[in-house]
Order: structure tokens, then sequence, then C-alpha cells
């Protein structure tokens, strides 16, 4: 009986000593394989970028100024912000003003029509008194 339960001990002992060479074997295989598709995502991403980096010089391209990197940008749309929410105000007051004519001449036509329809409209209003009498 003791000598069944020593092999059954021994058994389960290279079982798991089996077990854990696996997991090892498996572990490096898929680490592996994961290396190799990284390594060949990186070719591909090379070579896209030196693609791209001859077509940007054949264009004669020149390199990014810093104004346009990102934090430059967010740093431009905050200030932007800012001017826009100091002027909101000076805006509702000059909205009334969008209807007006661009220069005098046409402003002065605008005043002369609009006295025009003032004198016919007073003009219907003095006749219908007149008729009301």
């Amino acid at each position: 009986m003791q000598d069944e339960l020593d092999e059954m001990a021994q058994m389960h002992d290279v079982l798991a000593s089996a077990s854990l060479t696996r997991d090892a074997i498996e572990n490096v295989a898929t680490l592996e394989a994961r290396m190799k598709e990284s390594t060949s995502k990186h070719a591909i991403y090379t070579s896209e970028i030196a693609k791209l980096d001859r077509i940007l010089a054949e264009r004669k391209y020149p390199e990014l100024a810093p104004s346009v990197e990102h934090q430059a940008l967010v740093a431009l749309e905050k200030q932007c912000a800012e001017i826009e929410a100091a002027t909101g105000d000076v805006h509702r007051l000059l909205a009334r003003f969008h209807a007006l004519p661009p220069n005098v001449e046409l402003a002065n036509a605008a005043l002369y029509e609009a006295q025009q329809r003032l004198q016919q409209l007073e003009a219907d209003f003095q006749a219908r008194i007149h008729s009301m009498v």
C-alpha cells in the first residue's frame, strides 16, 4: 500500500513537472509568436514611414513648425475662446447695427426711402381721418 502511495506521489510529481514544462514551452512559444508579429509590424510601419517621408521630401514639404504642434494649437484654441468670451458683449451690442447699409450713400438712400414711406403713411392716415369727419 505504501508502495502504491509512493508511486502515486512520484507520478503526481512527474505530471506536475511535465505540466510546468509544457506551460513554459507554450508561454515561450506564445511570446516568440508575439515577438515575431511585433517585429513584422515594426518593419511594416518603418517602411510605411520611410515611404511617406520620401513623398513629403518629393513635395518639398517643410519640417513641421512648432506653431502647428498639438500643444501650440491647444494654447491657440484657448486664447481664441478667451477672446471670443471677452468680445461677446461687444458683439451683442453691435448686433442691432448689422442690418445697416455698409456705406454713407446706401444709408442716405435707405433713409430717403424710409422718409418717403413715412410720408405715404402719414398721407394715408390723414386721408382716413378726413374721411371719418
